[in-house]
C-alpha cells in the first residue's frame, strides 16, 4: 500500500506535469488496472465509502493498493515482449 497523495506527486515529477488532480490520477490508475488484468483497490481493504486508508504521522491518510498475481503478470511481461517486436 502507498499513500495516493505521495504517488501522485512522484508521477507528476516523472511524467513532468505541473497540474493534475486527484480524480483525474485515480481514474487514470483504475484504467491502467483494468487493461493489465489488475485490481485496483481491492474492495477487501475497502472501508464503507470504498476508500483505503491509515492512520500515521497523527493523520487519517488514502492510500492506493494495486493487486496483481503470477498469472497476469505473465501476460503482461509477454504482450509487452511481442508489442516490443513488432516492426512498426
Amino acid at each position: 500500500m502507498v499513500e495516493r497523495d505521495h504517488a501522485k506527486k512522484d508521477f507528476m515529477n516523472i511524467a513532468d506535469l505541473s497540474k493534475l488532480s486527484t480524480q483525474s490520477f485515480t481514474k487514470s490508475l483504475d484504467s491502467f488496472c483494468q487493461k493489465y488484468g489488475y485490481t485496483f483497490n481491492p474492495k477487501i481493504f475497502q472501508d464503507n465509502y470504498g476508500r483505503i486508508q491509515q492512520y500515521f504521522d497523527n493523520k487519517t491518510r488514502d492510500m492506493i493498493y494495486i493487486q496483481t498475481n503470477k498469472d497476469t503478470e505473465f501476460e503482461v511481461e509477454t504482450k509487452t515482449s511481442v508489442e516490443l517486436a513488432l516492426p512498426f
